[in-house]
């Protein structure tokens, strides 16, 4: 009855501090640089449907050599509602037959950098979930909620998310606003070349 939604889903690079508006800010010296975004959510996404496991490197392999009877693509966000539409009027692909099907959906989007960004700037993740998730950039870990197994160990196809979480248009009160994960300084992380952000989305059960 909830969805399994990721949307807006955004990775920047950003100042050393981003500040959401605030009632009240100072400025001292020249402004921080812009943020760059690097992947939105209404991109054209790949996804794995969680009724089997998608195999080993999803989150590296080259998209050109991505399984095509294994792996779709469609706008982001990915997910479904049965009892609050509003849930997914942000949805580019709605998953209608993930209830009572699967529990789990794989989400990879690859990006080109050109130049290596400043490693002092700091990589931002913002996700609207609804259950729980693993994200990975480059094949490496960088942020998950719910997810029930130990950190750096994949959950199964099969999984849930631990408990449930909703999304910014659920019925949650006070409402669950989109989730700002910093990943910390850029570093050495996105020289020039193909990266691919992937997520692993959890739902909180096969019915729910």
């Amino acid at each position: 009855m909830k969805l399994i939604r990721f949307t807006p889903v955004a990775l920047a690079i950003c100042s050393a501090v981003c500040v959401q508006s605030q009632v009240f800010t100072v400025q001292v010296g020249a402004p921080p640089p812009t943020p760059v975004p690097l992947v939105r959510h209404g991109d054209v996404w790949h996804f794995h449907k969680g009724t089997n496991a998608p195999g080993t490197g999803w989150q590296t392999e080259s998209e050109s050599t991505l399984d095509p009877l294994l792996w779709f693509s469609g706008a982001g966000g990915v997910g479904y509602s049965t009892d609050t539409p509003n849930e997914v009027v942000q949805c580019g692909t709605i998953l209608d037959d993930m209830v009572n099907g699967y529990t789990t959906v794989y989400l990879r989007r690859s990006f080109e950098v050109t130049e290596a960004p400043d490693p002092t700037r700091r990589l931002l993740l913002t996700l609207d979930y609804d259950d729980g998730f693993v994200a990975y950039l480059d094949g490496v870990e960088v942020a998950r909620d719910r997810a029930r197994t130990a950190v750096d160990v994949e959950p199964l196809h099969t999984d849930t998310s631990s408990s449930n979480h909703e999304s910014s248009r659920g019925t949650s009160t006070p409402v669950n606003p989109p989730t700002v994960f910093d990943l910390g300084p850029v570093g050495d992380r996105l020289q020039p070349g193909m990266h691919t952000l992937a997520i692993l989305g959890l739902s909180g059960t096969a019915a729910s």
